[in-house]
């Protein structure tokens, strides 16, 4: 099986007489929209920037707002291209089985879950959070769940494609492991962690 053979690497599989538009492919590549967006409108070094990003501090208190606004803004070109690469390549398995409010949903679910348990571990302490990860590590978990054996092939693991179900709980448990060791610098291990557990729930429920 080639590379452009593979399900991820090809167009989606639009459902219903309506094409992109009757599910969450339109969606998926909205949110790519206005990430990129934002980005290139809102740069780091903006006041919107600051009042849109989730901040703490002992004198600017986080906002409730913000836990939406800064799932939207990214740090840099890299935070933004690996976000939105992960966003298209689990999307597009799982956008033509849902319709766009379903595939908002997921994202937005882990998006805003994974700022909320953040902020409420860390609402003591000085932080700047921004990014799409925990909306894209809710994506993740839905693909695991609705397409578990569809198979990816990892650059540095090129002879031995794996799972979606495994690769995702693989990195379920890097990400527990660098919260709860402390490893990974300044990444929001845990926004991801609830971003799965979004994720999780949303399919469970939906």
């Amino acid at each position: 099986m080639g590379l452009h053979d593979r399900d991820y690497m090809r167009g989606g599989r639009p459902t219903g007489n309506g094409g992109m538009a009757d599910n969450g492919l339109g969606a998926m590549w909205a949110l790519i929209g206005v990430n990129v967006v934002l980005y290139l409108l809102v740069p780091a070094t903006s006041p919107l920037y600051a009042q849109m990003a989730l901040t703490n501090s002992e004198y600017a208190p986080a906002q409730l707002y913000q836990v939406l606004t800064a799932i939207f803004l990214h740090g840099s070109f890299g935070h933004l291209f690996f976000n939105m690469f992960g966003l298209y390549v689990f999307g597009k398995l799982i956008a033509p089985m849902m319709s766009a409010g379903k595939f908002l949903g997921v994202f937005l679910t882990g998006g805003l879950l994974g700022n909320l348990i953040y902020l409420a571990v860390f609402n003591g302490q000085p932080f700047i959070l921004v990014g799409a990860s925990g909306g894209v590590f809710s994506v993740m978990i839905a693909c695991a769940m609705l397409r578990p054996n569809e198979q990816f092939v990892l650059i540095f693991m090129p002879f031995w494609p794996i799972k979606t179900s495994t690769l995702v709980i693989a990195y379920t448990v890097l990400e527990l492991i660098s919260q709860f060791s402390g490893a990974g610098g300044n990444v929001a291990h845990l926004a991801h962690l609830g971003g799965f557990a979004g994720g999780y729930l949303f399919v469970r429920i939906f």
